[in-house]
C-alpha cells in the first residue's frame, strides 16, 4: 500500500495542478491515556512519512498525530469500547 501511495504522490508532483506538499495524519482509538494515544498516532504518521521519504517521493511531507481526538471511525462496537 505504501508503494502505491508513493507512486501516486510521485506522479502527482508534476503538471499545472501538482501536489507540492502533504500532511500524513495518524489516529488511534480511545483505549489508553490521551498522552499515550497522541504519541502513538504521531509515531504512526511519522512511520508513513519515513517510508515515503525512503521511496524518494520528492514532496514536502509532514506528520500529524491526532490521537483519539479525531477518530476516523466510532470508538464503540456494539455499544462497548
Amino acid at each position: 500500500m505504501l508503494d502505491a501511495l508513493a507512486s501516486a504522490l510521485s506522479t502527482a508532483k508534476t503538471g499545472s495542478s501538482a501536489i507540492r506538499s502533504a500532511t500524513i495524519g495518524g489516529h488511534t482509538d480511545s483505549i489508553g491515556s490521551d498522552g499515550a494515544n497522541k504519541r502513538l498516532s504521531e509515531q504512526r504518521a511519522q512511520a508513513v512519512v519515513d517510508g515515503l521519504r525512503k521511496r524518494k517521493v520528492g514532496i514536502d511531507l509532514t506528520a500529524e498525530g491526532y490521537g483519539e481526538s479525531a477518530p476516523v471511525a466510532p470508538n464503540t462496537v456494539d455499544g462497548a469500547d
